[in-house]
């Protein structure tokens, strides 16, 4: 790598770090995006010339060459910066100022990167690899040539201008630097420039890039040296003054308004430029006694600053569209440190809402009367009233009487399931595993005495012993059919979706009603007392559609979203009436919804004749769950 080519890689590097540096300091600062900007744009152009200096041939240096493209606009942001570090950031809200600097930026731009008019192609040197020769012989290199000097002159210009101007020695002090590192770079620049145009043949390394950082520098070190960053009494009393919600306004002893904070701003309709040198009295409303220092245009400003306080009086603000709104206004005199005064601090603060308020308040006084009058008139339906609540307790009473025929219905009718299932039970285990452990015992008997005999060990013995392990399995397989009955172990086994398609196997098997089963459910860790609710609901309205519905076809839908699992139970049936619904005497459906109720869930069931019933389950999964399982 030549040994040129180290100025422009560390010019690189140090505009990341001071971009980086600068920004993070607080970055919602319009001057540290700025400043973060410019100096990466800069650097940019510090890599660019880095690439140059390491090419090795003509297209590699044509490859940096056609790249380098954001040297314009680093002259662009500079401007865009100074004119921000220097407290004239206002004028970025005038359209027009945009549309004079952006486009010639871009044009520029353009025309860099499309042709060989600005600079011809990149030469050769001992050293390395150089940007061509400034076309000054055309049109375009000389515009491009003068709006680059015009850049440069006008950042120096309103630095120069902001030192003369500002009366804040930290501001000046900053602009003193500033000053200092706009011409450091812009000194290389044209040296550059004579370099390439006077003398073309004398080529010796310029690291414009390099003086460009050591100018960002210069900046940074300005900032920092003056407490750019820092929290000052002289900061923290404009952001207390920029943020106040009351307007403030400072007047000059000849009664004209100085500076005005943004509260001032927004509610009296002026800018900043608008609203300075403007008369105090233009913003106060007409027909308003004025406080004695204001009715002589400064004449009485000594006799006014003795007192050294404005009292609070009540006023009004008049806004730039003539709106009269009222204030109470306070204010105090400034002196300087020879006592001389420099005018008045005024605060006013906006008195619309307690205005509003004492208005709302004689409302209220007014209607006093009114008010007790219509007291009276309360106090004479209240017989009426009572009335009324002895007909709610009447009938809260008969409510409370249905809950309580309904619990009772209900445990009669769980004692008749329970009544139902034993009988079932006894019923299989009579029917089925009865017949089976006989005929067991029937072969084991013939077996054991062929074997007593000492008869040879043959095709039938072996036939008999088989049928032994055939019953043997068919008992194992009815004792676990009934037991799955009676609470299904798959539950906590293999999961909710697995035993109801189980469930649903069997009840087809047993109804040959056609059932179409989906079931979608993410969790795989249910809880055991909320799974065996679910179970038992399904299976509840399964139940039901066998022994009420007369449907030939059953869908169910189990799924599960954001936390709570839902049910559809839909039948092709006769279809529930509301009278049925509503029935106390129907246990089956109120069973479904105790059920639910533990866990925070709701039961709903709809009808409609001759098209069947939907039963809908709302289950959510996350709550307070019994302790004691569901049965």
């Amino acid at each position: 790598m030549s040994i040129q080519a180290v100025p422009s890689l560390l010019a690189f590097i140090a505009a990341v770090f001071l971009g980086a540096f600068v920004f993070f300091r607080n970055p919602k600062s319009l001057v540290n995006i700025l400043y973060m900007t410019t100096v990466i744009l800069a650097g940019w152009y510090a890599f660019t010339e880095f690439g140059y200096c390491i090419s090795k041939n003509f297209d590699q240096a044509r490859f940096w060459w056609e790249i380098d493209i954001f040297g314009p606009l680093s002259l662009l942001s500079l401007l865009y910066f100074n004119l921000a570090l220097f407290d004239q950031s206002h004028i970025f809200k005038r359209k027009i100022f945009h549309f004079i600097l952006i486009p010639p930026a871009l044009a520029v731009v353009l025309t860099m990167i499309t042709t060989d008019l600005v600079h011809g192609p990149p030469i050769e040197q001992s050293w390395g690899w150089l940007v061509g020769i400034y076309r000054l012989d055309t049109v375009a290199g000389n515009l491009t040539y003068v709006w680059v000097a015009i850049m440069w002159l006008s950042n120096i210009f309103i630095a120069v201008r902001y030192y003369f101007r500002t009366t804040d020695s930290r501001k000046k002090g900053q602009a003193h630097i500033s000053i200092f590192a706009i011409l450091s770079a812009f000194s290389i620049f044209i040296i550059d420039l004579l370099r390439s145009t006077i003398l073309p043949n004398f080529n010796f390394p310029t690291p414009f890039s390099l003086a460009l950082i050591c100018s960002f520098t210069l900046y940074a070190y300005a900032i920092w040296k003056y407490d750019m960053f820092a929290l000052t009494p002289i900061t923290a009393a404009e952001n207390i003054i920029a943020t106040m919600s009351d307007t403030l306004l400072l007047v000059a002893p000849n009664g004209k308004i100085i500076s005005a904070n943004t509260s001032a701003h927004q509610m009296l309709g002026y800018s900043k430029y608008e609203i300075e040198q403007l008369p105090v009295e233009a913003v106060l409303g007409e027909n308003v006694e004025r406080p004695s220092w204001m009715t002589s245009a400064g004449h009485d400003a000594d006799s006014a600053t003795k007192s050294n306080r404005i009292k609070y009086v009540e006023t009004n603000f008049r806004t730039k569209d003539s709106r009269e709104i009222p204030i109470s206004l306070a204010g105090s005199a400034l002196f300087d440190n020879m006592q001389k005064p420099l005018g008045f601090v005024l605060i006013g603060r906006d008195i619309s809402e307690k205005q509003k308020a004492e208005a709302e308040l004689r409302q209220h006084r007014d209607h006093l009367e009114e008010l007790v009058a219509q007291r009276t008139r309360e106090l004479e339906q209240e017989m009426v009233e009572k009335l009324q609540i002895t007909d709610t307790v009447h009938r809260q009473r008969h409510a409370l009487d249905t809950s309580q025929e309904q619990l009772r219905l209900l445990g009669e009718r769980l004692a008749e399931v329970k009544e139902e299932e034993s009988a079932r039970i006894a019923r299989d285990l009579h029917d089925e595993l009865g017949q089976l452990l006989t005929s067991l015992k029937i072969d084991a008997s013939l077996l054991a005495r062929h074997l007593k005999q000492g008869a040879v060990v043959g095709p039938d013995a072996a036939t008999r012993a088989e049928t032994i392990e055939e019953v043997a399995a068919r008992s194992i397989g009815a004792v676990q059919r009934i037991t799955k009955e009676l609470r299904p172990s798959m539950l906590d086994g293999i999961g909710l979706v697995p035993t109801i398609e189980w469930m649903v196997s069997e009840f087809v098997t047993r109804t040959e009603i056609e059932v179409a089963f989906d079931g979608q459910i993410q969790s795989t860790d249910l809880d055991r007392s909320l799974a065996t609710a679910v179970y038992r609901i399904i299976q509840e309205s399964l139940t039901n559609v066998a022994r009420h519905a007369k449907a030939t076809k059953v869908r169910i839908a189990l799924s599960e979203q954001e936390g709570v699992i839902f049910a559809v139970i839909e039948d092709n049936g006769v279809g529930i009436t509301e009278h049925q619904v509503a029935n106390p005497e129907s246990v089956g459906l109120l069973g479904m919804t105790e059920r639910a109720r533990p866990f925070g869930g709701a039961v709903t069931v709809q009808g409609e004749s001759g098209k069947g019933t939907t039963v809908s389950l709302r289950m959510p999964t996350a709550t307070d769950l019994p302790t004691n399982p569901s049965k």
